[in-house]
């Protein structure tokens, strides 16, 4: 599907109004991010994915826990965002990737996918704010990791129930 000119009017007057809200996925990070198939071919390997499908993170993930216990395809996902060194947003030579453009926007939300923390890193280095990060908590080893207040943590068991 192809944008025609009044496509792209509609979108410059949301974004001038503020009521545009972009989504980031993890195309905007691959210069800097391994993708989900590299992840699981590396692990694949490490941990000796039998199958021919090793490019396949959700599979290769399920096998390694089940063979070495449910933490290690988690802790090797954080250990590869964790050699990650983001780009400095408030260098010239980075204006121009996807965060830095849209956080000159100074939209009032950004929803990504992602995993890693560059468009909070380009919202700050542009001096206006800093920015209010949320994810979702599906699980009580996230809430913990968050350090959610006991009123947000009661409130969302609550909701669970």
């Amino acid at each position: 599907m192809s944008l025609i000119d009044s496509d792209w009017e509609e979108i410059l007057n949301s974004i001038d109004e503020q009521g545009c809200t972009p989504f980031i996925g993890a195309g905007a990070s691959s210069a800097w991010i391994p993708s989900a198939t590299e992840v699981s071919s590396q692990m694949a390997t490490k941990y000796g994915y039998p199958l021919d499908d090793a490019k396949e993170l959700d599979r290769v993930s399920q096998y390694v826990a089940i063979d070495r216990g449910d933490m290690v395809p988690k802790t090797h996902v954080v250990r590869t965002r964790n050699d990650i060194i983001p780009p400095d947003f408030s260098k010239l030579e980075y204006k121009d990737i996807p965060h830095a453009v849209l956080a000159d926007l100074n939209l009032p939300l950004y929803i990504t996918t992602n995993y890693d923390e560059f468009m909070e890193q380009a919202i700050i280095s542009r001096g206006k704010r800093v920015p209010d990060s949320e994810f979702c908590r599906w699980n009580d080893f996230l809430k913990v990791k968050a350090k959610i207040p006991s009123v947000l943590s009661n409130e969302y068991s609550s909701r669970q129930s």
